[in-house]
């Protein structure tokens, strides 16, 4: 399955993210500077999972809040066309509830693709323009963050 996170608000027309490999955690940048985006993220902010085809968030206790359609939640579904905010980070969920076809937005429409593969060796990606990291949950235990 892959999934496009299409930014919105602060960062329109930035590089959309695009996922094809679940679980992922949504983290606070490791490095610094820390950007006002990045600072309203915690370090381990969100989980997301893939459940009988369905994307499915669960807020790991951030301080800011996971936000699924502007309501605080704790775990939700993101089906297509949700609109999900960590931190001052806010992404349009583009995927296809068949998995077949390329997502809207994937194409380069609204900023490049942006991959995160399981196979990439660092415990995590800085996604530019963004206040997050995306983690490979699989590493999650195995790498621990400052």
């Amino acid at each position: 399955m892959q999934v496009a996170f299409m930014p919105l608000g602060q960062a329109p027309g930035g590089p959309t993210i695009l996922i094809r490999q679940f679980p992922v955690i949504l983290a606070r940048p490791a490095r610094t500077p820390l950007t006002p985006e990045a600072c309203t993220v915690s370090p381990y902010h969100c989980r997301i999972d893939v459940e009988d085809g369905v994307l499915v968030v669960r807020d790991l206790g951030s301080k800011y809040g996971t936000f699924v359609n502007e309501s605080r939640v704790r775990e939700a579904c993101l089906w297509p066309g949700s609109k999900l905010t960590v931190g001052l980070n806010s992404y349009f969920v583009c995927y296809s509830l068949s998995n077949r076809g390329v997502p809207y937005g994937t194409n380069g429409e609204n900023g490049t693709p942006r991959d995160t593969e399981k196979s990439d060796p660092r415990p995590s990606q800085r996604t530019p323009g963004t206040g997050i990291d995306i983690i490979d949950a699989s590493s999650f235990n195995e790498h621990p963050r400052a």
